[in-house]
């Protein structure tokens, strides 16, 4: 049994990079069949991320969210 429940992926910004990264994301829900497999990519990308039955769950992301996000980190 696997000890992973869920896997956040953070992809591409742009379709064709995606689209070439799901081979790897098959390649993950055939290792981790159980796990919740969350895709965060920018909002106009969601139709395409949302037609892949290996994956669960889509966040969009905006400039604003990943803005809010890199503050938070305090680096």
């Amino acid at each position: 049994m696997n000890k992973y429940h869920k896997i956040l992926l953070r992809t591409p910004n742009w379709i064709g990079d995606s689209i070439l990264c799901m081979p790897a994301v098959m390649a993950l829900r055939e290792a981790f069949k159980s796990a919740h497999i969350t895709v965060a990519a920018p909002a106009k990308l969601e139709n395409i991320w949302n037609a892949m039955v290996e994956t669960d769950e889509f966040i969009p992301l905006t400039r604003s969210a990943v803005d809010d996000t890199v503050k938070s980190l305090s680096l």
